[in-house]
């Protein structure tokens, strides 16, 4: 059958023996946590992207669909294959343990929210599709669709080979941006959570950190990446930034009051202006790191 094939179509069957798997180079479990959460990024906002146009014609707001099947799930189910792949590919199960590690301590980040949040509610869990409860399991349980993507992320694995190298840059350039924004952001939004009394928080001060938080992710991220081509940390710069810009632009671009507080004009343009900045601090990183480096 498969010799019936060739002779059919010898031109395409030439063609798909000529493909390769993509290919992951081997690196310590720390480098391939940071590659698996790099790898997420990138495929988690390359469907977020995909989405802006293909859900509202898959999913008309008109028509009934599952409350919990918004393009955030999608595109977080997305970023866990990618992220399960990667990592049993570059560091192996000790990887995969360390990953979940990881977001198990995430989810023990956010439960001091979630219970504050549930006591000023009167105790009950939010009336929200993808809430079941205000404890710890409720938080486990609500991340099935990451935990079943990351199942399907080990069983994708077998789609790369793994390589020897000297890592790989662009994902932990990546991921680095992913980690150290998604700690110190939670670290900050814990802080906020726990230390307000019931009056809103000093807007301005808020994205004063948020940007400070992003721009330092940013500048982790520059360096590792100027051991990446250009086309490289564009790409990263453009997945980071481009998402946020494409929901908040439009937002920010809109006729406000005709007296609109300062603090306002601050909280309807952060959207916008923390990406641009954090993207430039990113390149002004590699820009530095390879002028003082011996990067080719």
């Amino acid at each position: 059958m498969i010799d019936g094939l060739r002779g059919e179509f010898p031109s395409a069957t030439e063609w798909v023996a000529g493909l390769q798997r993509p290919t992951i180079a081997r690196e310590s479990v720390a480098w391939a946590l940071l590659s698996a959460l790099g790898a997420g990024l990138i495929l988690e906002a390359i469907v977020r992207i995909a989405l802006m146009p293909i859900y509202p014609m898959l999913f008309p707001a008109t028509e009934p669909h599952p409350g919990w099947l918004t393009p955030a799930v999608i595109a977080g189910v997305a970023a866990g294959v990618a992220a399960g792949a990667v990592a049993l590919r570059a560091g192996g199960i000790a990887a995969i343990a360390v990953y979940v590690a990881y977001k198990l301590l995430t989810l023990v980040a956010a439960l001091p929210g979630r219970t504050i949040f549930c006591e000023r509610s009167g105790g009950a869990a939010p009336d929200l599709p993808n809430v079941v409860g205000c404890d710890y399991a409720s938080l486990l349980y609500e991340q099935w669709p990451m935990w079943l993507a990351l199942a399907l992320g080990v069983v994708a694995a077998r789609l790369f080979q793994s390589r020897a190298g000297d890592g790989n840059w662009l994902l932990r350039g990546t991921g680095a941006f992913v980690v150290i924004g998604g700690v110190l952001g939670s670290a900050l939004g814990l802080l906020v959570t726990v230390t307000a009394t019931g009056g809103n928080p000093n807007t301005t001060l808020l994205t004063v950190l948020f940007l400070l938080i992003d721009t330092v992710a940013a500048i982790a991220a520059g360096a590792l990446l100027a051991r990446s081509p250009l086309a490289g940390a564009v790409l990263v710069a453009l997945l980071i930034a481009g998402p946020t810009l494409a929901y908040t632009l439009p937002l920010a671009v809109r006729d406000g009051l005709p007296t609109e507080p300062l603090e306002f004009t601050i909280a309807k343009w952060q959207g916008v202006l923390i990406p641009i900045i954090s993207s430039a601090a990113l390149f002004a990183t590699r820009a530095y790191a390879r002028a003082k480096g011996t990067f080719s």
